[in-house]
């Protein structure tokens, strides 16, 4: 682990047909990015998942993530990543994405006053099971958290937020197309049906019945062009990683805090 922790851009996330790596931007000059993942129990939508927390260890970012199994997958990373797991209390998950919301338009108001906000810590959620997220709760639950995450879709890339969000079984229903088309990366592993493979890539593809996708593949969209990768091994150490860069883990009260603090002694909060 290094001594000064990198600044998040891309990860390697797998290799195409043609043999050459394949990167997922999550920062980029122009801000943050949203990464849709999706395909059946078993593929490797968890391990793509895991894979990309495996770019993030030894970055300057905060991560947070929300596992509504309790915790399940999430928890073996915890020294380094913020877990909300509760499935009990879905006002927790509302109550973090309301706050994200609110530190973009915080980090907003910081770019409208001229001030660069790359000095500020960027910011990676990851949604795990994505449906299973918005249906808990009440109706009215479930409402306020699918419109909060479309929100954050829409408006985090200027801020340094970045979106994964994974779910299976991809249906229109649970995959909003708006939320799609925002999505600068797109992973679709093997899927039932055309409906499901155009829920992820906005194409066919992924249910292909003639060439399939083996578990481990997926077809990546990146900037309008769709590869078939054979994506990484999850790395064996990568909970021994976390534990090793917990002197890294910044959480969401911090990146507030942080914020604060560049909002006062820049005069922002004067003008």
């Amino acid at each position: 682990m290094n001594l000064v922790p990198e600044v998040l851009t891309s990860i390697p996330f797998g290799v195409n047909a043609d043999g050459y790596q394949v990167r997922l931007s999550l920062f980029t000059k122009s801000g943050g990015s949203v990464t849709l993942i999706g395909g059946n129990p078993g593929q490797g939508k968890s391990s793509a998942v895991k894979i990309i927390l495996a770019g993030c260890v030894g970055t300057n970012s905060c991560v947070i993530w929300f596992d509504p199994k309790s915790g399940a997958d999430a928890n073996p990373y915890k020294d380094r990543v913020e877990v909300v797991s509760d499935p009990r209390n879905p006002g927790q998950f509302l109550d973090y994405l309301v706050r994200i919301q609110e530190l973009i338009f915080q980090r907003n108001q910081i770019i409208s006053q001229g001030y660069d906000i790359n000095i500020l810590p960027r910011v990676v959620l990851f949604i795990d099971e994505w449906a299973l997220l918005t249906a808990l709760g009440t109706k009215q639950e479930q409402q306020l958290i699918q419109t909060e995450i479309r929100n954050l879709a829409a408006t985090g890339r200027s801020a340094n937020v970045s979106l994964v969000l994974a779910t299976q079984r991809p249906t229109s229903v649970n995959i909003d197309v708006a939320t799609r088309e925002l999505s600068n990366n797109r992973v679709a592993f093997l899927v039932g049906d055309t409906h499901a493979s155009e829920a992820i890539l906005g194409q066919t593809g992924a249910e292909s019945k003639t060439n399939p996708l083996r578990p481990g593949q997926a077809l990546v969209w990146l900037d309008g062009q769709l590869q078939r990768t054979t994506i990484y091994e999850v790395p064996e150490q990568l909970s021994t990683w976390c534990k090793n860069a917990a002197g890294y883990k910044i959480t969401l009260q911090d990146a507030e805090e942080l914020g604060e603090i560049f909002s006062r002694e820049s005069g922002i909060n004067d003008i």
